[in-house]
């Protein structure tokens, strides 16, 4: 039974990054594990602020290709005050002191970004879907 409920807990997170790909058009590092979080989305349709942290099972960062690697300090702003004012976890945060890179997607009125921690290997994703 424990393996059973271990291989639907990988299938369903699975599922989860395979939505993102989906909905947003792109590709993710699939070998993860979701190890945080947190959504506000308590609605029918499912919009408001969803937030994520996957770590990379292996390093595999071909899919990150396209992302920018220059320190942002508005985006760092924004994003800090997005963690607190959700609440997450100091240990669950993003830790723009070490090296990262990022993508920005906008969709109508609905926005991804996306920060790969290069150091800690962990994937941060934000949804904000209306």
């Amino acid at each position: 039974m424990l393996v059973f409920m271990m291989i639907m807990q990988n299938i369903s997170l699975n599922n989860e990054i395979q939505m993102y790909e989906s909905f947003w058009n792109i590709k993710l590092p699939s070998k993860t594990k979701c190890v945080y979080k947190w959504d506000n989305q308590d609605s029918f349709h499912g919009e408001g602020i969803r937030y994520s942290r996957y770590q990379l099972l292996e390093n595999d960062t071909s899919q990150l290709t396209d992302y920018n690697y220059t320190q942002n300090n508005e985006l760092e702003k924004s994003v800090i005050n997005l963690m607190n004012d959700c609440g997450i976890p100091d240990k669950q945060k993003i830790d723009f002191n070490s090296t990262y890179c990022w993508k920005y997607i906008e969709r109508e009125q609905d926005s991804l970004l996306i920060i790969y921690s290069l150091n800690i290997k962990s994937l941060f994703l934000i949804q904000d879907t209306a």
